[in-house]
């Protein structure tokens, strides 16, 4: 009899079934021991900071780094240029704010 409950067989059905019973209970024992529940791999999840990172890679592939930094962070504060070629109409000084007043006003003199 002791041989037959170890192999799941007995005269007796209901003695069969508990043997299952138990075994189906031990199987699943040894898989949640090897398979971690749900709670136990939140933590493997990807942080609200790895997915600003992700999304921000996608930006920086669409362009090359070079042209990214320049846009992002120089572009702005890089002086304007103006070329002249006839310095003799030019003032020796010039002050800026009469410059914006009369621009507003229309009333630019021509060596401006």
């Amino acid at each position: 009899m002791r041989a037959g409950l170890r192999r799941g067989y007995s005269k007796n059905g209901a003695e069969n079934a508990g043997y299952r019973l138990l075994r189906n209970v031990k199987v699943r024992a040894e898989i949640e021991k090897r398979n971690p529940t749900l709670d136990e791999i939140k933590h493997l999840a990807e942080s609200e900071s790895a997915k600003q990172l992700r999304a921000k890679l996608v930006e920086l592939k669409k362009q090359p780094l070079g042209m990214y930094i320049w846009k992002t962070y120089l572009e702005e504060s890089y002086p304007k240029f103006l070329y002249f070629d006839e310095y003799y109409q030019m003032e020796g000084e010039l002050n800026i704010q009469k410059l914006k007043e009369r621009q507003a006003n229309k009333k630019l003199e021509d060596s401006e």
